[in-house]
């Protein structure tokens, strides 16, 4: 009676352990079945209870069902008992999330073979990790532009100061001048190339001052319609009150002009770019999409284009300074610009693309109430 009685003890202590694990914790067939699951877990994908979990399989939870084939198969080739992997998983909602497995095999008592797994939620650490690396890579790179744009400004002002002396001495010689004109033409673009370089790496001086982006944005419509072209109708929808951040006008109208111009060449064909400002209040915890945002009231400044989307493979290069997929004749740093303002601003930028639904681009500021 009395080994019974500790047995029980003994059961309740490791279920009271399980259940209140701050890990996910499953037991699941070879097959996939989950058999058993801790609440953490439920929680973790979404779920409003572990007999959810239970009636499900593990093919339902991957985000692709051949993670897991590989990792039986890893198993199968190795015989490593012990099998750690990070993975994309899914929410019940459909949303990814990215968790760190550590998974062993075990035999039940009537000799079936399955797996016992812990798993962790690293969504956030990653997206953390990828943004701290991203902001080294444009530190670097930054770094290196300013050098480039200082010393490439130097050889442009003698080129442009020559084309001018050669247009005023061939005045009476059309064809040679014409060609002067050219090289005049050729060093401006390349004193545009200049100044979006020292743009991306924010080595000019700024003045911020408080601004509300909904007038902002207003009276930039007409400007982002010309550079939108008449075939890309811009409809822009704001807040019914002033929405403030302390910014450099000149970082708004950079964001804008090169989110609306990214949108207008996602649509070859033509269609309506919508720009939309509106008031968030942001708690800290999204999962990872506003990553190292702390919690607060920002301003959502958002872009949306109905385009055939992001490519898979291109999506995690779209900041990336130089990263282009416009050919030879696009410079690749317009997003890479908007990232850079977006951080200096005290906010970030991301975006959420599809095939049948577009691109929507948002850039995160704080919101300063006025004083």
């Amino acid at each position: 009676m009395e080994t019974r009685e500790l047995r029980k003890q003994s059961e309740q202590r490791y279920r009271s352990l399980i259940e209140g694990a701050a890990y996910g914790i499953f037991r699941t067939s070879v097959e996939g079945q989950i058999l058993d699951a801790n609440p953490a877990l439920a929680q973790m994908l979404g779920y409003g209870s572990v007999d959810e979990l239970l009636a499900l399989n593990m093919s339902a939870i991957y985000q692709s069902p051949h993670d897991r084939a590989a990792l039986i198969d890893r198993y199968n080739r190795t015989r490593n008992p012990r099998i750690t992997a990070d993975l994309k998983w899914r929410r019940k909602d459909g949303s990814e999330l990215c968790v760190h497995l550590s998974a062993r095999i075990v035999t039940s008592e009537d000799g079936s073979a399955g797996f016992e797994g812990i798993v962790e939620d690293v969504t956030e650490r990653r997206a953390l990790e990828e943004e701290l690396r991203r902001a080294h890579k444009m530190e670097a790179v930054g770094r290196l532009a300013r050098g480039v744009a200082h010393d490439f400004n130097n050889v442009l002002a003698a080129i442009l100061g020559t084309a001018d002396l050669l247009l005023l001495r061939l005045k009476t010689d059309p064809t040679a001048r014409e060609d002067a004109l050219e090289i005049r033409r050729a060093a401006e673009r390349g004193a545009a190339l200049t100044k979006q370089l020292l743009a991306f790496s924010r080595s000019q001086k700024l003045e911020p001052t408080l601004l509300d982006l909904c007038t902002v944005v207003r009276q930039m419509g007409a400007m982002l319609q010309q550079v939108a072209g008449p075939e890309y109708p811009i409809a822009i929808t704001t807040c019914d009150h002033p929405v403030t951040t302390r910014a450099e006008p000149g970082q708004i109208e950079q964001v804008l002009l090169n989110l609306v111009a990214n949108a207008r060449d996602a649509m070859p064909g033509g269609g309506t770019i919508d720009v939309e400002v509106s008031a968030i209040e942001y708690d800290g915890a999204r999962r990872g999409r506003y990553a190292g945002l702390p919690a607060g009231e920002y301003i959502r400044l958002a872009v949306h284009d109905g385009g055939a989307g992001i490519r898979q493979d291109h999506q995690a290069h779209v900041f990336e300074p130089f990263f282009t997929t416009k050919g030879t004749t696009a410079t690749g740093l317009g997003l890479s610009i908007v990232y850079g303002i977006a951080r200096d601003l005290g906010g970030t930028v991301t975006f959420s693309t599809g095939t049948d639904d577009g691109t929507t681009f948002e850039v995160i500021v704080p919101r300063i109430a006025l004083p």
